[in-house]
């Protein structure tokens, strides 16, 4: 990103206290305003080694199981490096990435540079993969919305590519001798290989690399090639080398994707030939070939995309029609202008005249596919027996239609194996079941509020939704607070509530009006200089999205006996406080029989005095502490008038305020309240049936609260 690089750093030595200590272990280093670093750099680092963060939500795929499948068990962020030289890299790696960058420069300065138009990363993408060469974030998204993100994985498209020109070229100076054969197989397979090392070596390329170097040994040895056996032979000797890559996502959607190709596209072309038209075979039998491919990929992946990522692309098949046959042009002419640029910029720039006029085809495509409703569906995560149902269903499916059986009976039979199929992913994937009981998730949002409330009538309420610190780019309701709504199954919202436009609260607020229809807007309404808020209300007001002042007074009747009272800010609002945003914030007391919650939002103590003065009933089961556990929230006095069974603080790993306060930990531990932190516990869900309540945490901590 614009200010932010990451890479893997080989550690020697780590200085703690004044003391060296040897260690030799892989480290994840995420450095923000730092330039000049290159692949062997011998550097310096100051900051602190972390482990990575564990899963925080449900359903959450999990960053630290990720990164330890490559090896890595701990990260450091910081701002502070020291270059003290070259140290000891592998001279073909970096060969490797010398060369792609060489390439991927004589992109940017031969390609025009125009704005929202990312010509150089984008075809750099496609050459190389975005895990070589990062492309501009709204581009990927939207590559993921259309389901054409396969066009920036480098992989089979790639290495077949390399393949044919090379066995062109040898091909051409007529090597027949046994020893010329076994040199110029040599030869390729060192191409294809240091190719991957300049893709960033990832589960995809590996695993074409592979399969290719199987062909050229079929074709030496003048052996039948067999496609799935190939791929069954990658899978094995890359698991032998890494057992753990059969956890690793690109790894099962790479086999899955070649293995839908291989397996069913085959079979689909052959039931749809009938279809190829007079007068027009070639052309006609390329578009159903290209469909059958397109399809097959898709088929195979929606489960598996389903599972880990809770989104299935629409209009994927379509887009794919479109885009495909432009990459596959894009593909050879952006690696010819690349090679060229070595040569001569002057003949880059020529081949380069028609990249940017494909390439301005393919962003519009990509952009206008990605901005049709219902682009992209958000789905509840099936089960793994589901995944696994569906595709034993799928393959079944396939070899009963290859059966010699033409009967009536076996069609009855295929027929139902689909119908069984789409009706598991019908049921499984867009209905929410409903609850008898609330359920209240205090969603981990790092430093920040986001509180999902499920009634049993079938509504749903969500209070803030966290966001990122000014300095970070990452769009915390898009990749955290939507996404675990949709595992919830959350499709209408039935009010949104704004405590106040603190950016912590109202960041994230944002991806969700974006994406999901609301019924009502609760908000303080308080003047705000976060550049955020007025995008908040636009939102809103384009969207025609009810609105509504919060102030106490307001009852929400949720259905079922349950009830949310507003109790705070009322007219008029608190002025000359510590922190007036903080303590007009609106808080809202849940009540369900005998259950209660109170959510205090940022509170400080002169908004507590304000609540006390007015004789509320505050005492209440859960308590969702004020402002973090801030030193300025949660007095004595308002605790021991609330009486909390438990209270949940909603609060950041390792940020930068000390929150929570010790103090304020010793009160609640006081009183016998039970805590429960985000920061140690991840998601704390709470359900209720009204007589008793239920407490579950996404993971258990060994540290003292």
């Amino acid at each position: 990103r614009e200010n932010k690089i990451t890479f893997e750093l080989k550690v020697e030595k780590i200085f703690s206290s004044g003391k060296a200590y040897s260690l030799k272990e892989k480290v994840l280093v995420n450095a923000y305003e730092v330039s000049d670093l290159n692949y062997g750099d011998k550097v310096k680092i100051f900051g602190k080694l972390r482990s990575p963060k564990e899963t925080g939500n449900p359903g959450e795929l999990s960053y630290k199981d990720y990164l330890s499948q490559q090896g890595i068990h701990r990260v450091v962020s910081t701002s502070r490096i020291k270059k003290l030289g070259k140290g000891d890299a592998n001279p073909l790696i970096a060969s490797a990435i010398f060369l792609k960058n060489k390439m991927v420069k004589i992109q940017e300065e031969t390609l025009p540079s125009t704005k929202g138009m990312p010509f150089a990363p984008l075809i750099s993408g496609i050459v190389f993969g975005s895990q070589a060469v990062p492309i501009p974030q709204d581009l990927e998204e939207a590559t993921r919305r259309t389901g054409i993100i396969h066009i920036l994985v480098a992989s089979g498209a790639q290495i077949a590519l390399l393949l044919g020109v090379l066995l062109f070229l040898f091909k051409l100076g007529r090597f027949t001798s046994p020893l010329s054969l076994f040199v110029s197989l040599v030869i390729i397979i060192f191409l294809i290989s240091f190719y991957a090392l300049m893709a960033g070596g990832g589960p995809s390329i590996l695993r074409a690399v592979v399969m290719g170097v199987i062909l050229l040994l079929a074709n030496l040895l003048e052996r039948e090639y067999d496609p799935l056996t190939s791929l069954s032979l990658a899978a094995f000797l890359l698991l032998i080398v890494s057992p753990s890559a059969l956890y690793n996502i690109g790894f099962q959607l790479s086999f899955a994707v070649c293995f839908g190709i291989i397996y069913l596209a085959p079979e689909m072309i052959r039931s749809l030939k009938k279809f190829v038209l007079p007068g027009f075979e070639r052309v006609s039998f390329w578009l159903i070939a290209l469909f059958c491919v397109c399809l097959s990929a898709q088929v195979m992946v929606i489960p598996l995309l389903a599972y880990y990522f809770n989104q299935v692309s629409l209009i994927s098949l379509l887009a794919n029609l479109f885009i495909v046959p432009l990459v596959a042009i894009l593909l050879p002419f952006g690696l010819l202008s690349g090679l060229l640029g070595l040569i001569s910029l002057k003949l880059a720039l020529i081949v380069n005249i028609l990249n940017t006029f494909l390439l301005f085809l393919l962003i519009k495509l990509t952009f206008f596919f990605s901005y049709l409703p219902r682009a992209s569906i958000f789905v509840s995560p099936p089960s793994i027996f589901t995944v696994v149902t569906c595709y034993a269903l799928l393959i079944g499916g396939m070899e009963l239609w290859k059966s010699p059986l033409k009967s009536k009976v076996t069609k009855e039979k295929l027929l139902i194996v689909i119908l069984i199929f789409l009706t598991i992913f019908t049921f499984q994937f867009a209905f929410k079941g409903t609850s008898k009981d609330l359920t209240v998730t205090f969603i981990d949002v790092g430093q920040g509020d986001s509180i999902l409330i499920q009634v049993p009538s079938g509504k749903d309420l969500l209070i803030d939704g966290g966001g990122s610190p000014e300095y970070s780019d990452f769009d915390l309701g898009e990749k955290i607070v939507l996404p675990f709504l949709y595992r919830q199954g959350v499709r209408f919202i039935d009010a949104v509530i704004l405590t106040h436009p603190d950016n912590d609260h109202l960041q994230g607020l944002l991806s969700v009006l974006k994406n999901l229809r609301v019924g009502l807007v609760l908000d303080s309404a308080q003047k705000s200089d976060n550049p955020y808020y007025p995008q908040f209300l636009k939102i809103i007001k384009e969207k025609n999205i009810p609105y509504q002042v919060a102030r106490k007074g307001e009852i929400l009747n949720l259905g079922k006996g349950i009830k949310a009272y507003l109790l705070h800010p009322e007219v008029p609002l608190l002025s000359n406080t510590n922190a007036d945003i903080n303590n007009n914030g609106v808080v809202l007391k849940l009540i369900y029989k005998k259950v209660s919650f109170l959510f205090m939002a940022d509170l400080e103590e002169e908004g507590e005095d304000r609540l006390l003065s007015e004789k509320i009933n505050l005492k209440s089961t859960i308590l969702k502490v004020g402002h973090h556990g801030g030193p300025t929230s949660s007095s004595e006095k308002f605790l021991q008038a609330v009486e909390p069974e438990a209270a949940v603080i909603s609060v950041g790993e390792y940020n930068t305020f000390g929150h929570p306060n010790k103090g304020v930990l010793e009160r609640l531990q006081n009183l016998g309240a039970r805590i429960y932190r985000t920061d140690k516990n991840g998601a704390v869900v709470i359900t209720t049936n009204g007589e008793s309540y239920q407490i579950k945490v996404v993971r258990d901590s060994d540290s003292p609260i």
